[in-house]
């Protein structure tokens, strides 16, 4: 062999094999991006998720708040005896009704009613 011939072999050798890499990286390349497609569905679908369950916590808190607002609160500070409806007439520590602060208008705040701790858990 005369050394032109071996660099022409040499030379094909080298393209075969780099024909060879450029089309395992095409393959590479064609499956992490199915990968990353894949991964980018879930990731959009997680989020829908998470934002279909913190609506889902907003409704309840609103309707707590919405409950609490009609609700009476007891001052544990007079005793009273109850009295009426077959009870005994004991004393059972509780007073007359109060409404709640700021409940009528429903401006009342919801870390007031404990709503607040609801987000604080998670």
């Amino acid at each position: 062999m005369v050394p032109s011939e071996i660099r022409v072999d040499v030379g094909d050798s080298i393209d075969e094999k780099l024909a060879e890499v450029s089309l395992r990286i095409m393959e590479i390349t064609e499956k992490v991006s199915i990968d990353c497609n894949r991964m980018e569905q879930n990731l959009l679908r997680s989020r829908l998720e998470v934002l279909q369950s913190a609506e889902a916590v907003l409704d309840i808190a609103m309707s707590l708040r919405r409950q609490v607002a009609g609700m009476k609160r007891y001052d544990l500070q007079e005793p009273v005896l109850s009295g009426g409806s077959g009870s005994s007439g004991m004393d059972t520590g509780l007073s007359r009704e109060h409404d709640i602060p700021g409940a009528g208008d429903g401006r009342a705040s919801m870390k007031e009613y404990g709503v607040a701790n609801l987000f604080r858990r998670t």
